[in-house]
């Protein structure tokens, strides 16, 4: 199983417990007073999930391979997607760019 998606399933079932424990303890409900502060704490669960996830990927042996995906609005007519493969130790990642103009 790739990295990043084993520790973004962990964090996402992580998020999923704690706001079913949420509502079993009626922040959500009787004690809505103390829950609309206690939601806050889910984002942990999801910020530790990407620090583990990134910290675990730069451990990975040299030329280990992670494919990710960006894209750039430059205005409401141009796009711009773009595919990397982040190969650790190498400059120059991008395998793919797409640039879509919208023509009037």
């Amino acid at each position: 199983m790739k990295i990043i998606l084993k520790y973004g399933l962990l964090a996402g079932v992580a998020i999923f417990i704690y706001i079913l424990l949420e509502l079993a303890l009626g922040l959500h409900g009787k004690y809505l007073h103390i829950g609309q502060y206690t939601g806050y704490f889910r984002y942990l669960f999801l910020a530790a999930g990407i620090y583990a996830g990134i910290n675990d990927l730069r451990h990975e042996p040299m030329g280990t391979v992670a494919t990710y995906w960006s894209a750039r609005i430059i205005s409401p007519d141009k796009f711009i997607f773009k595919v990397h493969d982040l190969i650790i130790g190498e400059p120059n990642t991008r395998i793919v760019e797409v640039v879509y103009i919208r023509r009037k």
